[in-house]
C-alpha cells in the first residue's frame, strides 16, 4: 500500500455564512432585463504584510486586502477633509447630459445625521454630502450631488429648468459595503439610483446640460469649478457635517449604463470608451491622504485630497475595501491507496 498526503483548501464556516447573508442582487432572465451593460473590471494588486493584511478574528488567519479604499471622518467645514477634482479649463469629468455615478459605500448606523431624504428640488443638499458638483451662485447650465440622508442615498439635479431629488428606498448605512450607480437621462430627465443593482428608486428631473460653463468665475466662492468627494463644498454652517464612512471605486461615466436591475460588481471597475473618471483610490499607504488620487480613464483628471478634520486624519488610505478575501485554509488528509 502507498501513502498519499492531500492538501486540501477548506473555507471557514463563517465566510460561508457571510456569503449566504450577503449575496449580491441576481435577478433571473425571466424576471427582468439585464441591463446593457455590466461592470467588468480587474483585480486590484494584492498587498500582503503589515499594512496589506487584517487579522482574522479567531488570531489564526488574515484578510487579504486588495488595494485600498478612503475612510472619511466628520470635519468641521467644507474645505477640508475632502478630495477635490477640478472641472476647469473643460475636462471630460465635467458630464454635459446623460451620465452614470458609480461607486462602493460603506457606512456604520447612525454615523451620518444629516437627516431622512428631502424629496423635491435641492433636497440632497441636507444629507451628509457624498459627491458635490453644485455651485453658489445659479447654474448657468447644470449642477448635481449625492447624500446619504437618514441611511439612505439622495441623488438631486439641477438646471435652468428646474431641479429635482430622488430619495432612495434601500438602507446602506449597516456596515456592510453597498455598490451604488445613480444615472441621469439628458432627453426625459430620468432619475435613477441603484443599490447593489436593485432600483432603489426613480424619478423625473429636469432635462438639457447640466456641465460647468466654460470660463465661469463665480463672484462668490472659488470652489464653484470641482467635483468633491466627501463632503459639502459650502462651509457656511448649514449643511451637514461631511460624509462618514468608507468610499472605493469611483467612476463617472458619459452614458447611463443601467436601466435595469443588474448584478452587483465582484471586481473592481475597468475604464472603456465611456468612462471620464475612475478613481482605484489604491495611490497609499495606509494612513492620511496628503497628496493626489489618481484617475485611471487615460483622461488624467486627477484628484487632490484635503487633509484636515478635528476627529482624526482625513481622509485616510485603509485596507478595507469591497474586495477583501480570506484565504482558504489549508489541511493535509492522509489516506491510503492499493497499488
Amino acid at each position: 500500500m502507498t501513502t498519499r498526503t492531500l492538501a486540501l483548501a477548506v473555507l471557514p464556516l463563517g465566510l460561508l455564512a457571510a456569503a449566504c447573508t450577503d449575496s449580491p442582487t441576481s435577478p433571473s432572465s425571466a424576471q427582468t432585463e439585464r441591463a446593457a451593460t455590466t461592470a467588468n473590471g480587474q483585480s486590484k494588486t494584492t498587498a500582503q504584510g503589515k499594512d496589506g493584511t487584517l487579522p482574522g478574528a479567531d488570531g489564526q488567519q488574515d484578510l487579504v486586502a486588495n488595494g485600498f479604499a478612503l475612510r472619511f471622518l466628520p470635519t468641521g467645514g467644507g474645505d477640508l477633509g475632502r478630495v477635490r477634482v477640478a472641472i476647469e479649463p473643460q475636462v471630460p469629468v465635467d458630464v454635459a447630459h446623460d451620465f452614470t455615478l458609480e461607486f462602493w459605500v460603506k457606512a456604520e448606523p447612525g454615523a451620518n445625521a444629516g437627516g431622512s431624504c428631502q424629496a423635491g428640488e435641492d433636497g440632497w443638499r441636507f444629507g451628509n454630502v457624498i459627491l458635490d458638483r453644485d455651485m453658489r451662485d445659479d447654474p448657468d447650465f447644470g449642477e448635481y450631488g449625492l447624500s446619504m440622508s437618514g441611511g439612505r442615498i439622495a441623488f438631486g439635479v439641477a438646471t435652468a429648468r428646474g431641479s429635482q431629488t430622488i430619495c432612495g428606498l434601500i438602507d446602506v448605512s449597516d456596515g456592510r459595503w453597498h455598490h451604488v450607480a445613480a444615472t441621469r437621462r439628458a432627453a426625459d430627465g430620468t432619475l435613477r439610483i441603484y443599490v447593489d443593482g436593485s432600483e432603489s428608486a426613480q424619478g423625473g428631473g429636469p432635462t438639457g446640460d447640466v456641465s460647468y460653463r466654460d470660463g465661469r468665475e463665480s463672484a462668490v466662492d472659488a470652489t464653484d469649478a470641482l467635483l468633491q468627494i466627501g463632503g459639502s463644498k459650502q462651509d457656511d454652517g448649514q449643511a451637514p457635517p461631511g460624509f462618514t464612512g468608507w468610499i472605493d471605486e469611483l467612476r463617472v461615466s458619459s452614458r447611463v449604463r443601467y436601466t435595469a436591475p443588474f448584478d452587483r460588481p465582484t471586481t473592481p471597475f475597468a475604464t472603456d470608451a465611456d468612462t471620464v473618471a475612475l478613481y482605484h483610490f489604491d495611490d497609499g499607504p495606509v494612513g492620511p491622504c496628503t497628496s493626489s488620487v489618481l484617475d485611471s480613464s487615460g483622461h488624467g483628471t486627477h484628484g487632490q485630497c484635503r487633509q484636515g478634520g478635528v476627529s482624526g486624519p482625513t481622509p485616510a488610505f485603509v485596507t478595507d475595501t469591497p474586495f477583501n478575501v480570506l484565504p482558504a485554509r489549508r489541511s493535509t488528509r492522509t489516506f491510503f491507496e492499493e497499488e
